[in-house]
């Protein structure tokens, strides 16, 4: 799942789905790592980006709906974890099936 590493790294959560839901229906895929950089497994959300937002509009734009994907997946999801999980990204590996820590996990 090299692309996804790729991806993962300048594309923000909400595009999960759009990585993960071809893998549901794919039969040469019988399950799926998400994994991040040796230092940093993912580091969540960028705050700057939630400055003003009020948490009713976030619930009714569904502001994490994207997330319902990976609960949703019928496959495995394994995260392998190597670095810090932050805010988000510990939310992310926690959804996940399985958690793999590497050495350097924090």
């Amino acid at each position: 799942m090299n692309y996804l590493k790729s991806y993962f790294s300048v594309l923000p959560f909400s595009c999960l789905d759009i990585l993960i839901l071809p893998m549901q229906t794919d039969d040469n895929v019988g399950c799926m790592v998400l994994t991040g950089g040796d230092k940093v497994f993912a580091a969540g959300a960028d705050l700057m980006d939630m400055v003003g937002t009020e948490f009713a509009n976030n619930l009714l734009t569904d502001f994490l709906g994207s997330w319902n994907t990976i609960r949703s997946i019928g496959k495995p999801i394994l995260a392998a974890v190597n670095g810090m999980a932050l805010g988000g990204g510990c939310e992310l590996a926690m959804m996940c099936d399985i958690i793999y820590a590497g050495d350097n996990a924090t």
